[in-house]
């Protein structure tokens, strides 16, 4: 069960991350524009679950508003990271973050750490430097590794706020708290893409049709993803979970390029995909 909702999750993030980036590449290229979109996409994701946020208990409320402010902050910070220096090393960047949630499960919560599961997170994070392209475009600096840390503590943040919501005794009220944290995540994405667009900066996504309709399957799916995420959070401890997540999306994400996008399979990736493999089955034990 336990790895039927990894990989039902790694199917979610994939599944979004090809609908977003499909029109994100062409599209997209400000911070600002990024606000727009991601505020667009916060919206319908708090739309699908509204519903039950009416009447919610008030008790969740503290975990959304946080769990939407950060998802906001690492929106704002991956996209300038992606735009100011490399892509691969961002992305490297961001999944380290697995290591703030997991520490969280082990040191607050006392999930356990066999030493094969130790063995396992390491393989998991040489996978990551496996697969990342260090020669790729752009440039590391100074302003990119602020961005590219800021990201970082964002996404682990709110995974932190994620497993701390898991553990309270509100945690079933999991629809509640999507369409709430949405809801915040869409005012502030929103709001200060009003703020920065009225000095005229960085503006360039075009207001068309299309636009609503992949920020509606993004949000849908992203509400998804997140009410699921919330549950296997409850139910899988964190020093599994993080980890195996992460590394599994690098593996779909590599089996992704291959059967959608036709590209070939390098040496590098086949070395990724098998150290990913082992480290997922040692970490279940």
């Amino acid at each position: 069960m336990d790895y039927l909702l990894i990989i039902l999750l790694c199917t979610l993030s994939t599944s979004k991350v090809i609908t977003q980036g499909a029109f994100a590449r062409k599209n997209v290229k400000t911070v600002n524009d990024s606000s727009l979109f991601n505020g667009l996409i916060f919206v319908f994701s708090a739309l699908l679950f509204v519903w039950r946020a009416v009447g919610a208990s008030p008790m969740i409320l503290p975990f959304a508003a946080v769990f939407g402010v950060l998802s906001v902050i690492f929106q704002i910070c991956y996209t300038g990271a992606m735009i100011e220096g490399n892509i691969s090393l961002t992305v490297l960047m961001v999944n380290l973050s697995m290591i703030i949630p997991m520490g969280v499960s082990y040191f607050v919560f006392g999930e356990g750490m066999s030493p094969l599961r130790i063995v396992g997170i390491v393989l998991t994070v040489i996978t990551f430097f496996v697969v990342t392209e260090f020669k790729g475009k752009g440039k590391t600096s100074g302003k990119w590794l602020l961005l590219a840390v800021l990201a970082m503590l964002a996404d682990g943040g709110a995974n932190v706020v994620l497993k701390f919501f898991g553990e309270s005794q509100w945690r079933d009220e999991r629809e509640a708290f999507v369409s709430c944290a949405y809801i915040v995540a869409a005012i502030a994405s929103l709001t200060f893409y009003l703020l920065t667009s009225r000095r005229g900066k960085g503006i360039s996504i075009k207001r068309q049709p299309k636009i609503f309709l992949i920020a509606a399957i993004t949000g849908a799916i992203l509400a998804l993803f997140q009410l699921v995420n919330a549950f296997a959070v409850d139910r899988i401890d964190g020093t599994f979970f993080f980890p195996a997540y992460t590394g599994g999306c690098i593996i779909f994400s590599v089996f992704t390029s291959i059967f959608i996008f036709k590209e070939r399979l390098t040496v590098k990736q086949v070395v990724g995909i098998s150290v990913g493999i082992v480290a997922l089955v040692l970490m279940n034990f």
